[in-house]
C-alpha cells in the first residue's frame, strides 16, 4: 500500500502539472493499482515516465491529513490545485459550478456555504480526486458518518 501511495501522489503531481484542464479527475484504486502493475511490467517505464518525477516542495506547497464527520463548506482556490486521497470512508464531492453567496476569505480563495450547478463525484476509501486551479469544490459527509484523507496542496 505504501506504494500505491507514492504512485498515486506522483500521478497526481504529473496530473496537476501537466496542464490547465478545469476537470476534477478521479482515480479508483482499482485504476490506481492497475496503473502501477503497469509500470512493474516495465522498468524502463518507471524512469522514463515524466510521472514520476521527484516532488519539489516549496512555499505554498503541502500535504496533511485531515479526518471530520461533517460536511464542509464550499471553496475555490485560484492559485492552487488540490488532490485528495480517501484513507477511510465514504464521501461525495460536489466540483464545477458557482458558489452561492461567495465570500473572498484570503487573497485567491472564496468560500461560500454551497454550490450551484456542480458535478457530484462518489469518492471511497482508495480514490484519488484531482481539484485544478480555479475549481469549486465542497465535500459533503453523510450524517453519521466519518472520512480521513490526505490531501496534496500545490500552488501555481
Amino acid at each position: 500500500m505504501k506504494r500505491i501511495g507514492l504512485i498515486l501522489l506522483l500521478f497526481a503531481t504529473f496530473a496537476v502539472a501537466a496542464g490547465d484542464s478545469s476537470e476534477a479527475a478521479h482515480w479508483t484504486l482499482a485504476e490506481m493499482k492497475a496503473f502501477e502493475n503497469k509500470l512493474s511490467q516495465d522498468p524502463k517505464t518507471a524512469t522514463d515516465n515524466p510521472m514520476l518525477a521527484i516532488l519539489n516542495f516549496t512555499k505554498g506547497h503541502s500535504v496533511r491529513r485531515t479526518s471530520f464527520g461533517k460536511s464542509g463548506i464550499a471553496e475555490i482556490h485560484e492559485n492552487g490545485a488540490d488532490v485528495f486521497c480517501m484513507l477511510t470512508g465514504e464521501a461525495e464531492f460536489i466540483v464545477g459550478g458557482e458558489i452561492v453567496d461567495p465570500t473572498t476569505t484570503n487573497p485567491g480563495e472564496i468560500r461560500g456555504p454551497r454550490i450551484s450547478g456542480g458535478i457530484t463525484k462518489k469518492v471511497v476509501t482508495g480514490d484519488m480526486i484531482i481539484i485544478p486551479p480555479g475549481t469549486a469544490h465542497q465535500i459533503m459527509v453523510a450524517p453519521g458518518k466519518r472520512i480521513s484523507f490526505m490531501v496534496a496542496k500545490f500552488a501555481r
